[in-house]
């Protein structure tokens, strides 16, 4: 009896360790891909932001008309990446935050008027995002 007792358990034991291991390994493929799909919105932000820059450095348009042309025709792409990337960042996400916001959230009023040239500040505002993604 004492055998059949003892089979038993360790076939318990081996069940137990069995699911442990498969659980172990669902939870690292899941932050795998976790992680995968973070580094494929980070790519694409990084791909959107330098465009932009490459625009903003190629146009030549007066300095009036830098929020109607280089800012408003392309904020709407900027967020609709930067939607799902809300925990992405969750260590220094409040610096993300405030980058992007400032970056997302730009009136007509700040590109006019302003000691600084709108296409440089607005280069700056982007730069600043790219060096916060190439550190991250």
């Amino acid at each position: 009896m004492s055998s059949l007792a003892e089979t038993v358990c360790w076939v318990a034991s081996l069940c137990i360790a069995a699911l442990i291991g498969a659980a172990c390994i669902h939870f690292l493929i899941k932050d795998r891909k976790a992680n995968a799909a973070k580094t494929v919105r980070k790519t694409a932000l990084e791909a959107c932001i330098k465009s932009w820059l490459s625009e903003i450095s190629t146009a030549t348009i007066p300095p009036e008309d830098v929020f109607e042309r280089l800012y408003k025709t392309r904020v709407g792409d900027f967020k609709s990446l930067i939607i799902g990337m809300e925990k992405d960042f969750w260590m220094r996400q409040a610096e993300f935050d405030g980058l992007t916001h400032r970056l997302s959230s730009l009136q007509a009023s700040e590109f006019n008027g302003r000691p600084k040239p709108p296409k440089e500040m607005l280069s700056e505002k982007l730069n600043a995002l790219i060096t916060f993604l190439n550190q991250h």
